[in-house]
């Protein structure tokens, strides 16, 4: 079960740089001694085992029990979908920031013109037309209501993207940007003041307030901005229309740092 499991989370992982990801041969250990096995692209190793009733997804780092961030996943809840969005969303940027420290200049001048011939290739086709590199932002049009970024950042081991969106479109991609995801009765949160930032911390408990505003010349507050702040998550940031109706066309911005492999997971999903 376990090798069937990696094997179709490895189908769900981007390539990059033409490094499909596979199944290694060889065979690693995880915590308590136990029997893992190992995806690789050909320079990163992602170990999953068990342990007890869980699935332990994990970057190696090299070397005897050499472990970097790990998540441990409920086996009721062990789907291919959900190993991959773990390993995109904490395993795959851990392992990118710690190869980053050890990097020369050279070294991460090639990790970066990397990342942005990885972003351009993400870029859907309908955007090509109008894709352009501004310095070291890559812009393309992303839908009627304005214009998409991404930019590698100094230390060339997160990206970080910017993008309008529709309410639509931001419950199509926040699911891969937030785990594990959750519903509440949106009509029993209080605190949160605007109907599209009640339904989307429905929908996902782990989005926090990250800015209210009073209006003008009154006592009423409005919720602008939502998100979600971590050292080993994604910086994900929603500045929400306020007021407006929770609405499919409800208008939002999105700005995440992350590892480029979410990055480039991320923009197709963000086409309108």
């Amino acid at each position: 079960m376990l090798d069937t499991l990696a094997q179709q989370a490895a189908t769900l992982l981007p390539t990059i740089a033409t490094r499909t990801w596979t199944h290694e041969k060889d065979s690693y250990q995880i915590y308590n001694n136990e029997p893992a096995l190992a995806l690789t692209d050909g320079s990163r190793r992602i170990l999953v085992g068990k342990d007890s009733d869980s699935i332990i997804v994990a970057g190696y780092c090299g070397g005897p029990f050499a472990i970097g961030a790990h998540v441990y996943i409920p086996s009721s809840q062990a789907t291919a979908d959900r190993l991959a969005g773990e390993a995109l969303r904490t395993i795959l940027p851990d392992l990118d920031k710690r190869d980053a420290r050890s990097e020369d200049d050279e070294q991460r001048t090639t990790r970066r013109i990397r990342a942005q011939h990885a972003i351009a290739m993400a870029v859907p086709e309908s955007a090509i037309e109008g894709f352009t590199w501004q310095g070291a932002e890559a812009r393309w049009p992303n839908s009627r209501y304005g214009t998409a970024s991404a930019t590698v950042n100094e230390d060339s081991h997160a990206v970080t993207l910017t993008a309008p969106l529709t309410l639509a479109v931001a419950e199509r991609a926040l699911p891969l940007l937030l785990s594990p995801p959750g519903r509440r009765p949106w009509h029993r949160i209080r605190s949160v003041y605007s109907p599209v930032g009640r339904r989307l911390i429905a929908a996902h408990p782990t989005l926090r307030i990250l800015a209210n505003q009073a209006r003008r010349g009154t006592d009423t507050y409005d919720t602008i901005e939502l998100g979600r702040l971590s050292d080993d998550a994604p910086i994900v940031r929603l500045h929400l229309p306020a007021p407006r109706r929770a609405t499919p066309e409800a208008r939002l911005h999105l700005t995440v740092t992350t590892g480029l492999d979410l990055i480039v997971a991320l923009i197709p999903k963000l086409a309108h």
